[in-house]
């Protein structure tokens, strides 16, 4: 999956500005905090012998672009990154094919279309199919985003993943490097991902990164997935992070927190980094379009910055009228940065106030 082209807006609410002081002194060391998740696996299989296959549309902008980024992606360093936690990971860019336009576009059945395409041998289709990724530029018109998904041929469980953007070849392999890591994680659904139970961090490999910068290798534009390996290791839990030094807050409480309606819940978030960060960095929030969203939280910060070892705190409100059950999730995000001239928040936690 990729984050809806627009996210739901609330409002934030500032009590005050102020600098993101730290109340650390002497020399540099980074403050404690609450150690990031680990994405279970729920048991399901990973594509640990991708064979690719790249397919457009006639008339399609960007085929060059796209073929060629086939052929680079299986030896690149991204997808080493991306799949250590399985890996490691065998990759070929097994054929390139052409097909008809749908006459649906990018709305069509492209389960449907793919199998149709492979009963005419028009699309190729290995006698071992284990690790087969067919990746799918969308015919325009398109909405933006992507996703993955199977089908079932000749008995076998075949993925596929769509990128469903075509306004630029940049942005639409962008969005397959999004699909092709969630696709390799959790091709059938039940391999490495958040849900429910790990509330309040919910989505696959790709989503819960959606906003760590991208990074560029070979000219082409690869999107974050989430490590656990990485998460370990004390930086950027999204890989690969070629923004510097890594920031984050702490929160307290880190867990989903209960109240009844027309109350507030206080999280004291605390920042921390991995290197020095002079003048702290911005805060923000938003609701996680992941998470089930049954009211505005209305977030209010204390302050707007932080920094290693200082502390903010964000309160979150229920409506009178909230029925019980009801949940909301917010996204904390530290920092705007930019890679390659594109910008994006870094370094998010998630937070969730429950109607009692």
């Amino acid at each position: 999956m990729t984050a809806p082209a627009g996210l739901a807006a609330f409002a934030l609410v500032l009590l005050s500005c102020g600098g993101g002081t730290s109340d650390t002194t002497g020399p540099f060391k980074t403050a404690a905090h609450v150690s990031l998740p680990r994405m279970p696996s729920h048991g399901g299989a990973q594509l640990r012998n991708l064979q690719l296959v790249t397919v457009t549309f006639r008339g399609y902008p960007f085929r060059a672009f796209v073929e060629s980024f086939g052929d680079f992606v299986v030896h690149s360093q991204w997808l080493a990154a991306a799949t250590q936690d399985y890996g490691p990971v065998t990759a070929t860019h097994l054929g390139k094919v052409v097909l008809d336009s749908p006459p649906g576009g990018a709305s069509s059945d492209l389960a449907a279309v793919l199998r149709s395409n492979i009963d005419s041998g028009t699309l190729p289709f290995p006698s071992d199919p284990a690790g087969l990724l067919y990746l799918v530029y969308a015919p325009p018109p398109c909405p933006g985003g992507g996703y993955h998904g199977s089908f079932e041929h000749s008995g076998k469980t075949v993925a596929f993943a769509v990128a469903l953007d075509c306004e630029d070849g940049l942005g639409a392999e962008g969005v397959m490097t999004h699909e092709i890591a969630e696709a390799a994680s959790d091709p059938f659904f039940s391999g490495f991902f958040f849900d429910a139970a790990q509330s309040p961090w919910i989505g696959e490999t790709g989503d819960i990164c959606n906003l760590s910068p991208p990074s560029l290798e070979g000219g082409y534009q690869f999107l974050g997935i989430w490590s656990n390996a990485a998460a370990a290791s004390g930086g950027s839990p999204c890989v690969p992070y070629t923004a510097g030094p890594y920031f984050n807050v702490s929160p307290s409480p880190a867990t989903p927190q209960t109240v009844d309606a027309g109350s507030s819940v206080t999280f004291t978030l605390t920042g921390w980094s991995t290197e020095p960060m002079p003048g702290g960095w911005p805060l923000g929030a938003f609701p996680d379009s992941y998470a089930p969203q049954d009211f505005d939280p209305r977030p209010v910060f204390s302050r707007t910055t932080i920094n290693n070892g200082a502390q903010v705190t964000l309160t979150l409100h229920v409506p009178a009228n909230a029925p019980s059950g009801a949940e909301a999730t917010v996204r904390v995000t530290s920092g705007n940065i930019e890679v390659g001239g594109v910008r994006g928040f870094s370094n998010d936690w998630s937070l969730q106030v429950r109607v009692r």
